[in-house]
């Protein structure tokens, strides 16, 4: 006679059953790897923003206007920045480590998190409204990476 605390027999089956079976792609790493790509977008729109056309910098002609109404010191002079080809080439770096978590490279966690972080330092430096969404992507890219579950389907063959 068993005791009736003892589960005898096959493990019930739940929808989380296969979840972490090694030959399925993983939920979670789905998910980072969505919130990561989506990290990216936000560099590469705010890329397209800091452009030319998109700066919303005044000409010569109107800061010569404002200045000569105004003085001198009513209009900052253009500041160095930061280069807005930086953002696009962290987009694309971002891209190819998400291919790689995807396809199973368990050491690109830590470049995709600094990676988001250096877009996220970016976008903020060429004050882009994208920061904020950069932000939360970033945090619903890295969330996934730190569970045991990732772990294990990442290390599994």
């Amino acid at each position: 006679m068993s005791h009736p605390d003892q589960v005898t027999g096959p493990m019930p089956v739940t929808r989380y059953a296969d979840e972490d079976r090694p030959d399925r792609l993983s939920r979670r790493v789905v998910v980072s790897g969505v919130a990561w790509v989506l990290v990216a977008a936000a560099a590469v729109v705010g890329w397209i923003g800091t452009g030319e056309a998109g700066s919303g910098a005044a000409d010569a002609e109107s800061l010569g206007r404002i200045q000569g109404q105004l003085g001198e010191s009513a209009v900052a002079a253009p500041s160095a920045g930061v280069p807005p080809v930086l953002l696009l080439v962290v987009a694309a770096l971002l891209v190819l480590a998400t291919v790689g978590l995807l396809a199973r490279r368990g050491v690109v966690r830590l470049p995709l998190v600094v990676l988001g972080v250096a877009a996220i330092l970016l976008l903020a430096l060429a004050g882009r409204w994208e920061t904020l969404p950069a932000m939360a992507f970033a945090v619903v890219g890295t969330l996934p990476l730190l569970t045991g579950a990732t772990h294990r389907w990442l290390t599994s063959r």
